[in-house]
């Protein structure tokens, strides 16, 4: 919160100047991102040093408490509409619920607001927060650089060393500074680390449910997230081919087909360097829990046997158009400097320095087999107790299956935001008289699932007349049986989360 307030501040005080940037066509962006201060520059103008040196003074002058006073009742009004707003939506809070839970140290919008609201009539006290905060980030800090475009090593060199020595030269003797000619070489400046949790594998995932921020809000939204791993190229290769071939099949059933919302998606996940597969719904008219059934369905059932299996669906001539516009893709060039420099930014502040990825993965993509994707799928996807019922054609043998690997399945996050204004209920509520999932017990530290258990709760319901069905009801039993009910998490995230393991100490499932 204090460093999002200092680059409120920062705004502020370069009003003018960030005005005259913009008229100069120069674009200018001061954030916070992974617990830093990143400031992007970009122009094509001899002045852009100048303004870079100006900036970065700003970003990097000590504030005193006195004058930080004056400035601080606009800038706090501005953040909290900020933080209030940055969650309105759905889909904002299902992302940062999905981040809360993936990341090991996860601030929410939710916690800098309350601290920032703490300080409300303590402006004083808070201005006092601020001048130590900048006094710390003066005093030794980390700075990562890339100058990229039309510009010599030494004019390149004299910027980064001008954002070096900005807490020491003044703006009064900054003409008179004259910059070394060569910097002395020094190893490598990683990122900081920041670590992912590895959830554990369960037999239809974890459930993270929250109600929408807007009273009045009718949509609901429903994440479902596969955690893939640390991967290498090939792995890497794999994922973003499943994610092409799973795209169309997954919008023309749900949103054309059954018109579950009008939202469907899928995409790649990287959460510092863990993969993953997110696929999302967005609706109006479902209940989360019946999208959420019905995305189990098409995801661990229809696509594998109906699309992947299926030579008729999927023929190898359209398998093999899939990989090569693919390579295409990934071993296109960058058109753009503004798309090399985002490339190459990328690499820097994640730490990974891999700036030949691109062409890696395209290198892989031609080695990728129908195989090698089928195989991954399951166990990506399905883990060894997936809810797909067709996972062998013998009853009998798939229960034994499943008993020998009871402790592996899918490393999978279930992520429901329910809209406040929804006349629906959550799966477990429309059941007349079944069972309803009351609350899964604490997992113990390093677990893998073995001695989670769901406690079972037999109720009976008698005002289903106000609620609306698109089909008739069944017990929660025949909807969802008790070995595929998803482990609800009742109690905060952050005490969850205590009991499981960094991804760091997780093998990628292979």
């Amino acid at each position: 919160m204090l460093a999002e307030l200092h680059v409120e501040l920062v705004r502020h005080r370069l009003q003018h100047t960030l005005e005259q940037a913009d008229t100069a066509n120069f674009e200018v962006e001061l954030d916070v991102r992974d617990e830093a201060i990143e400031v992007v520059v970009s122009g094509f103008s001899d002045s852009l040093p100048a303004l870079v040196r100006t900036i970065m003074q700003e970003v990097l002058r000590p504030m005193k408490a006195s004058e930080v006073a004056s400035e601080l009742g606009f800038a706090r009004i501005e953040l909290e509409r900020e933080y209030r707003n940055a969650t309105q939506s759905p889909r904002a809070k299902a992302y940062e619920l999905r981040l809360q839970m993936l990341e090991i140290r996860a601030v929410t919008t939710d916690d800098k607001l309350e601290a920032l609201q703490s300080k409300e009539g303590r402006e004083k006290e808070l201005a006092a927060d601020i001048s130590h905060f900048s006094a710390v980030l003066v005093s030794g800090p980390a700075i990562r650089s890339l100058v990229t475009g039309n510009i010599s090593q030494e004019a390149a060199i004299a910027i980064v060393l001008d954002v070096v020595n900005a807490e020491a030269v003044t703006a009064g003797d900054m003409a008179n500074f004259e910059p070394e000619s060569e910097l002395e070489p020094e190893p490598p400046l990683l990122a900081p680390r920041c670590h992912t949790i590895a959830i554990p594998p369960t037999t239809n995932g974890l459930l993270v449910r929250r109600e929408s921020e807007r009273i009045g809000e009718r949509n609901s939204i429903v994440e479902v997230y596969f955690q893939i791993g640390k991967v290498g190229p090939e792995d890497r290769a794999y994922a973003v081919l499943l994610r092409a071939l799973l795209a169309q099949p997954l919008f023309n059933e749900l949103r054309t087909r059954q018109q579950l919302g009008y939202t469907v998606t899928c995409s790649i996940r990287d959460t510092h360097g863990v993969l993953g597969l997110s696929v999302s719904v967005q609706s109006a008219s479902h209940a989360a829990g019946a999208v959420a059934k019905k995305l189990d369905v098409f995801l661990h059932e229809d696509f594998l046997h109906e699309y992947l299996l299926s030579e008729k669906r999927l023929p190898p001539k359209h398998f093999t158009s899939h990989v090569q516009t693919l390579q295409r893709v990934y071993a296109r060039p960058d058109l753009t400097l503004t798309e090399q420099s985002e490339r190459y930014w990328e690499e820097i502040v994640s730490g990974r320095l891999e700036f030949d990825l691109d062409i890696n993965v395209a290198n892989a993509l031609e080695s990728c087999t129908r195989e090698g994707l089928i195989a991954r799928y399951r166990c990506w996807l399905q883990g060894s107790t997936s809810c797909c019922n067709t996972c062998t054609d013998n009853y009998e043998e798939r229960k034994s299956v499943h008993r020998a690997n009871k402790n592996n399945g899918p490393r999978k996050l279930r992520v429901h935001v329910v809209g406040k204004c929804s006349p629906l209920k959550p799966l477990e509520q429309l059941v007349p008289s079944g069972y309803k999932v009351v609350q899964a017990a604490a997992i113990h530290a390093q677990t893998t699932m073995k001695n989670a258990n769901l406690c079972i709760e037999r109720i009976k319901t008698t005002d289903h007349e106000n609620y609306e069905f698109t089909c008739p009801l069944k017990p929660l039993e025949q909807l969802v049986p008790p070995e595929k009910a998803p482990v609800i998490i009742t109690g905060d995230l952050d005490d969850f989360k205590r009991g499981l393991q960094c991804h760091c100490q997780v093998d990628a499932c292979r």
